[in-house]
């Protein structure tokens, strides 16, 4: 049995490119804006999102490696930190 959970920042970015296609239907059926204008600025803005969530997970790689090389409480505390704002 596979269990998939979402993110917080998943569902975010999901919920932002949903709205994304929902306005901009509105505008591209009353011609304020041609569908490949739309199309750009979705894959845009799903490129972007990605990009985010790659530094994301860089910065949670960093604090981890800092751990590891120096072994402080301080440094738990930072991952602990981490993992929480994640959430």
């Amino acid at each position: 049995m596979c269990v998939c959970v979402w993110s917080t920042i998943q569902l975010f970015s999901l919920s932002l490119v949903v709205s994304t296609l929902y306005y901009g239907g509105h505008l591209v059926i009353n011609n304020l804006m041609s569908g490949g204008d739309l199309v750009a600025f979705v894959l845009y803005q799903i490129e972007l999102g990605f990009a985010l969530e790659v530094c994301s997970l860089l910065t949670y790689v960093m604090v981890l490696s800092y751990i590891l090389r120096y072994r402080y409480w301080r440094g738990l505390l930072i991952l602990a930190w981490v993992v929480v704002s994640l959430k």
